[in-house]
């Protein structure tokens, strides 16, 4: 469900007038619902602020409106989901270099904390709507052209 909300927010930064953050937090209200979703909507588009200030390029994702195309995840999504589960399972080397691929070799420090951030508001709680965040294995990597606008 993160990579879902995530991409409402790529999609807002890529064309504005979609006003596609406007979907993330009912959708943040109905999957996390007890965990304080609203703070967990506003630390994903944190961590991903973070991320977009460092990067120069566009960031490849798959909209989100369209249920098969929503199947596949892009190698810029899969990294940055990456960062959120590695840095849930404790601090690793592949953490680090996928922050440093997104960030483009530039700052990664507020990434991770932003990502870590989110990561202890999804760790809060009963687990009701956490299977973006673990579960990749119906999901198919795509390489899509990058979008700009992060």
């Amino acid at each position: 469900m993160i990579l879902q909300m995530a991409r409402h927010f790529f999609r807002s930064f890529a064309a504005p007038a979609s006003h596609g953050w406007l979907t993330v937090f009912p959708m943040a209200e109905q999957n996390f619902a007890g965990r304080q979703p609203e703070r967990i909507a506003v630390a994903l588009l944190k961590a991903i602020q973070a991320m977009g200030r460092t990067r120069r390029s566009g960031f490849g994702f798959v909209s989100p409106d369209c249920p098969v195309c929503s199947r596949n995840v892009t190698e810029h999504e899969r990294q940055f989901i990456a960062v959120l589960k590695e840095g849930r399972d404790g601090p690793t080397s592949a953490l680090h270099v996928n922050a440093m691929l997104l960030c483009e070799g530039n700052e990664t420090r507020p990434f991770i904390t932003a990502m870590a951030e989110l990561g202890a508001l999804l760790d809060e709680g009963p687990l009701t709507g956490r299977s973006g965040t673990k579960k990749t294995g119906n999901l198919r990597v795509s390489r899509r052209l990058p979008l700009p606008g992060i």
